[in-house]
């Protein structure tokens, strides 16, 4: 008896979890209808059909004397917004004959996730989420559940290099980062600008913005465990910072300042910031250094040229001529001293 009581508690309560998880208590019949056709398609596989299946969906118009709104209809496609938008403001619709497109989708794959492996999805699991990616990637559904994983599932931040830091946080712009590069998305920097845009308004390029995301970053790379990609991510925004302005859309930005502000962001204390956590500089990058050091007295100060000679100079990113002399003298006095001493030895003999 204890045990039918226990099998009947244990079936209302995943009936009323069903329930919530569908939004069947709170959405429209139609809605209803809608999210659960999407699950069983996802479950049978059938993305083509499930694609079709929305597409059939006919737009929402205004109506008029010659053109009624349709019965059942969606605004998704009409409405100007985004994927994440519709699902940020999904259940808002009063009207219980439009059908939330991008809403029934993501509530769908979240049942689906679920049941395919008893867990919750927004509890990061590389294996679940990698094995479950494979199943959308080159499919009409890949971009969706990337953004699925890395702005809802997960807290990430998209973002765009003209937008900059403003609203951002390291621990989400690097976790968005993370989960791309471990799924293997066709780019880690797809949702993440791989440069670094410079405020061109405030001295020193944004540096103390820059330092801040940089450091909540180190604590999210810190969580996972992951330090290669943290510096793999700081040499591409290093290297974003140390080119000039090169296509239409930094030049139409920058105006000819973004080289003035490098030079400022790289003082003798700005390049700490990228060096920690043990970046070595790269033959490009020393390349690129030295170009822009012998360019600096006419583009800048020269107690500011000097500040970014002497950070260069204290991380290895540049070899001032007379070290580089200094170093040559030092081999050729040894291959010196190596020489002579065979003579004293009697190595040497003349008549060979």
């Amino acid at each position: 008896m204890k045990n039918i009581s226990k099998f009947v508690v244990t079936l209302i309560i995943g009936m009323c979890c069903s329930v919530n998880v569908m939004g069947i208590s709170t959405l429209s019949q139609v809605q209803t209808e809608f999210n659960t056709k999407v699950l069983e398609l996802l479950e049978n596989n059938d993305l083509e059909q499930l694609k079709e299946y929305t597409q059939s969906i006919p737009d929402c118009v205004e109506p008029s004397e010659e053109n009624e709104t349709p019965e059942i209809c969606t605004n998704d496609r009409t409405d100007g917004r985004n994927f994440l938008w519709h699902i940020w403001k999904k259940g808002l619709n009063k009207n219980k004959s439009v059908i939330e497109i991008d809403a029934g989708i993501y509530t769908a794959l979240g049942v689906f996730y679920r049941k395919l492996y008893r867990a919750e999805p927004t509890v990061w699991n590389r294996a679940n989420y990698y094995n479950f990616y494979k199943r959308y990637k080159h499919s009409w559904l890949q971009d969706n559940v990337e953004l699925i994983f890395t702005q809802l599932w997960q807290r990430g931040s998209i973002f765009k290099k003209w937008e900059g830091f403003s609203g951002m946080t390291g621990r989400h712009i690097y976790t968005t980062l993370y989960i791309s590069n471990m799924l293997g998305f066709d780019s880690m920097y797809k949702y993440v600008s791989s440069e670094i845009r410079l405020d061109k308004d405030v001295y020193g390029g944004g540096k103390n913005w820059l330092r801040s995301i940089l450091y909540e970053m180190k604590q999210k790379s810190d969580e996972f465990k992951d330090e290669d990609l943290l510096l793999t991510i700081k040499r591409d925004w290093l290297d974003s910072i140390l080119v000039g302005e090169f296509n239409a859309e930094e030049r139409n930005y920058y105006k000819g300042v973004k080289t003035k502000k490098m030079y400022e962001m790289l003082n003798e204390k700005g390049w700490d910031m990228f060096v920690e956590g043990g970046l070595k500089p790269s033959k490009w990058e020393k390349h690129a250094v030295m170009l822009n050091i012998r360019a600096c007295p006419q583009v800048h100060r020269r107690e500011v040229c000097q500040s970014f000679r002497k950070g260069a100079i204290k991380y290895g990113f540049y070899i001032p001529p007379e070290v580089i002399e200094e170093q040559l003298e030092q081999k050729l006095m040894k291959a010196v001293n190596k020489t002579s001493g065979k003579f004293d030895k009697g190595h040497f003999n003349p008549s060979i």
